[in-house]
């Protein structure tokens, strides 16, 4: 198994997260060797993001080497708020909060200025009272990048958290 260099630090462009990792997974291809405890399966709308970094921690070790608790990759299907709704997603997670959409969908561009999918920016609003308090002293982002002509299936989620000095 190829592993990566000591110091590296995966750095995509929204363009090569759409337009080749979430279109290769979209299409049934596997992604690199080396680029695998980069990016994982995991239905990050069932649990507190926290809690998904700590689950996938020892899957996204290289060399028995953490590449940080700060933030990760998944490929995920956000689940319908109904049966009926083709375009309206659930991002509540039961028991801890709710994923909020902070900014208008921004589309994502292919090098010839064709639109390969949406890129939409989200805050973790944690549920008052929620089980542990102490997991929200933090405020977690989530950018998560779809194919246009795809929006039903796979997204690909960067989860990632930003400390807060006082609370």
């Amino acid at each position: 198994m190829a592993f990566l260099p000591v110091g590296y630090k995966l750095e995509p462009t929204k363009e090569e997260l759409v337009g080749y990792f979430l279109r290769m997974k979209d299409s049934g291809q596997p992604l690199p060797i080396n680029l695998y405890p980069q990016f994982i399966e995991y239905n990050i709308y069932t649990n507190h993001p926290f809690r998904i970094l700590c689950d996938t921690l020892e899957s996204r070790s290289v060399n028995g080497e953490v590449n940080g608790l700060e933030e990760g990759y998944f490929f995920t299907k956000p689940s319908k708020v109904s049966d009926n709704a083709k375009k309206n997603k659930s991002r509540c997670i039961k028991g801890h909060g709710t994923w909020q959409e902070k900014e208008a969908t921004t589309p994502v561009l292919d090098f010839s200025g064709r639109r390969i999918g949406n890129l939409k920016y989200y805050k973790f609003k944690p549920d008052s009272g929620s089980e542990n308090d102490s997991l929200n002293k933090d405020e977690w982002c989530m950018h998560e990048y779809s194919l246009v002509d795809k929006q039903d299936d796979y997204v690909l989620a960067h989860l990632s958290f930003r400390k807060t000095t006082s609370r």
